[in-house]
C-alpha cells in the first residue's frame, strides 16, 4: 500500500508527468467515442502518419530550413512531395471540422 501512494504522490508532484497523464485521459475518451471500424482505420493512419512524421523530423534540420515567401512557397506547390503533405493536411482539415460541425449541431439539439 505504501507503494501505491508513493506513486500517487509522484504522479502528482510532477506536472510535466501528470499533465501527460491528463492528454491520455482525453486520448482515450475520443477514442472510446470511435466504433470498432474507425479505431483501426485510426490507430493504422496514425501509425503511418506519426512514422512519416518523424522521419521528416529526423531529416530536416530547423537550423537550416530556409526562410520562404509568397513566390518561394508558390513554386514549392509544383513538388510531389509538398503537393502530398499538403493533401494530407487539408484532408485532416476537412475531415475535422465536418466533425466539428456535426458535434455542434448534436450539442445544439440537445
Amino acid at each position: 500500500m505504501e507503494t501505491s501512494f508513493k506513486l500517487i504522490e509522484l504522479v502528482t508532484s510532477d506536472y510535466t508527468l501528470f499533465r501527460q497523464l491528463a492528454l491520455l485521459q482525453a486520448l482515450g475518451g475520443g477514442l472510446g467515442k470511435l466504433d470498432v471500424g474507425e479505431f483501426v482505420d485510426a490507430r493504422m493512419n496514425a501509425e503511418k502518419t506519426i512514422y512519416c512524421a518523424f522521419k521528416g523530423l529526423s531529416q530536416t534540420d530547423p537550423a537550416k530550413a530556409p526562410r520562404v515567401g509568397m513566390l518561394g512557397a508558390l513554386r514549392m506547390l509544383g513538388d510531389k512531395d509538398v503537393q502530398k503533405g499538403l493533401g494530407l493536411l487539408l484532408a485532416l482539415a476537412k475531415n475535422m471540422g465536418s466533425c466539428l460541425n456535426e458535434m455542434e449541431k448534436r450539442g445544439k439539439q440537445g
